[in-house]
């Protein structure tokens, strides 16, 4: 397999089929292989993400809170969008469908609790509690930073992919392994924090083509993107904290950031993957 660089996006090439090995050292812990995508592990880890990330004092604030990522996976995929229908897999608070509902025919999320559910009814967004429930298919699935938190997650993308209409597309963003702060920084502040955050393993562009060919799809794109800036990586060096892009971001007019996201662009190590993705 060769991978080109082409206008920033990494192409894929099948010339040979090629097993790339995870990390271990990223590997959860105490979770038994008969029950990667069993019901109570997704409900135990999604129960997991709202403690974490939902401890707003609103639901409107938790919104705001998460609006520039929202806004940044809208606008890349926008033109994929436009009078789709749309269902995401594990939606966290709906905010990227509630922006999608702008130009999208339908949206729909897999929730696997009811957690939010009349928000997410108020936003038009409807709910399916588990993937074997959907009774419909649709243009496009999102998968955001979810596919590293499933260490079955082949079998949830082959489940998916049996609810995409006829050239239907699977959109995934998911954790670099290669992210700099674990490759080139090494900060073991920073992988306690990946850990604690309930990841079961971390792909490169290679070993996620893999994964999805495994999962018996197409990997049409591949590329990297770095969401955050120098601050967030010199905080997290300095403090063993995350948020540095919160309170350091002065440093980031001094260094910008797309300066810093081409450095680690050329060397593979920002923190994101994408991925477009066809059956």
């Amino acid at each position: 397999m060769s991978i080109v660089n082409k206008k920033e996006e990494y192409f894929i090439k099948e010339t040979r089929s090629e097993v790339v090995n995870l990390n271990p050292k990223l590997e959860a812990a105490n979770i038994s292989d008969k029950n990667l995508s069993s019901y109570e592990y997704l409900n135990s880890f999604i129960k997991k993400r709202a403690e974490l990330y939902g401890g707003y004092k609103s639901f409107g604030e938790w919104l705001k809170a998460t609006y520039a990522n929202d806004r940044r996976r809208f606008i890349e995929f926008e033109h994929l969008l436009k009078n789709k229908s749309i269902l995401d897999f594990n939606a966290t608070n709906g905010g990227f469908l509630r922006l999608a509902s702008s130009v999208a025919n339908k949206t729909a999320a897999v929730k696997y609790t009811p957690y939010l559910d009349n928000d997410f009814e108020q936003m038009g967004i409807d709910i399916f509690r588990s993937i074997d429930s959907i009774d419909e298919h649709f243009d496009v699935i999102t998968l955001f930073n979810i596919i590293e938190n499933i260490p079955s997650a082949e079998d949830i993308l082959q489940k998916l992919a049996s609810k995409l209409k006829r050239g239907g597309l699977i959109l995934i963003e998911t954790q670099n392994e290669h992210d700099a702060l674990l490759e080139y920084y090494e900060s073991k502040s920073f992988e306690a924090f990946i850990n604690m955050n309930c990841r079961s393993k971390l792909f490169n562009i290679k070993s996620l083509n893999t994964m999805l060919r495994k999962a018996h799809l197409k990997p049409l794109s591949i590329r990297q993107i770095q969401k955050f800036p120098f601050s967030n990586h010199l905080h997290w060096l300095l403090t063993n904290r995350p948020d540095g892009h919160k309170k350091w971001g002065l440093i980031d007019k001094i260094f910008p950031s797309y300066i810093y996201q081409s450095i680690l662009k050329k060397y593979n190590t920002c923190d994101t993957l994408i991925s477009v993705v066809s059956v």
